[in-house]
């Protein structure tokens, strides 16, 4: 068993196909502690897996999947100041702290070196990822670098590759029955099964990375708490209503059905409150 690092759902855009309740009930079914949601340049899951994982009752990892200089890196947060963080290198587009974050560094065919300026200050929470495409060009990086390797081969479908595949095709506007004759002989590779897979393939090499995302997943307890300071109680002297009921005073042609309204939204407001 490993705890899944790397899952693209159905907001990846034509890159993954699992909804989140999909998601959610595979994960109760297998049982590990907690699962990730890294879906490829964007957050919109967040809220909904938050609630998915609350209902199940396992613990949610939150991260995103980007392309920084190039290069391919798959952050997972682990505190409040993560979040941030990962907000400031998401609107950015470029690394300048990942303090709070766990940084995986994905090498992509060409990658013969590690990413100049991209890993960070504290280097117990860099990693170098692995998937069934750059396995032993990442062995090799992580014996001449002595950074730890872990598994984060894309998880992006539960039960049906014909769904990922035709929702590959809409995005890429291409017919889907050719397109899936091309890719179904490796849709195997994305899915549930990968770790026996990966076992089969690899040996005992691949033995140790699925052991790291345990390591990882603990390291990850990020759960929105506190995430926006409070507001002093005395930052605004006056509430909005008197603001409104002010500017209304000082207005000198406003019409006796203005007046009205106004006076009915104000006893509106007051039944509100």
């Amino acid at each position: 068993m490993h705890i899944p690092l790397r899952v693209h759902s159905v907001y990846s855009k034509g890159k993954g196909s699992i909804t989140l309740k999909e998601l959610s009930s595979w994960v109760c079914r297998r049982r590990p502690p907690s699962a990730a949601l890294t879906d490829l340049g964007n957050l919109y899951g967040w809220g909904e897996w938050k609630r998915a994982a609350l209902e199940s009752g396992f613990t949610p990892l939150f991260g995103c999947e980007m392309e920084i200089q190039k290069k391919r890196l798959l952050f997972l947060v682990k505190s409040r100041e993560g979040y941030w963080n990962l907000m400031e290198v998401f609107n950015r587009k470029e690394v300048k702290t990942t303090e709070g974050l766990v940084t995986i560094f994905i090498p992509q065919a060409g990658d013969g070196d590690l990413p100049e300026g991209l890993i960070p200050g504290t280097k117990e929470d860099f990693y170098l990822g692995v998937d069934f495409f750059n396995f032993r060009n990442a062995l090799t990086l992580a014996q001449r670098h002595d950074f730890p390797l872990v598994w984060v081969n894309p998880l992006k479908f539960i039960e049906r590759s014909e769904r990922l595949i035709l929702l590959h095709s809409i995005q890429k506007k291409i017919p889907f029955p050719p397109e899936r004759d091309k890719l179904k002989g490796r849709m195997e590779l994305f899915g549930p099964r990968q770790e026996t897979l990966a076992l089969k393939k690899f040996g005992s090499d691949a033995e140790e990375v699925f052991k790291k995302t345990f390591e990882v997943a603990e390291k990850c307890q990020f759960s929105f708490e506190d995430i926006v300071p409070p507001l002093p109680e005395d930052l605004f002297s006056i509430t909005l209503k008197e603001v409104v009921m002010e500017k209304l005073r000082r207005l000198k042609n406003l019409s006796w059905r203005a007046r009205q309204r106004a006076k009915r939204e104000e006893e509106k407001n007051g039944r509100n409150n």
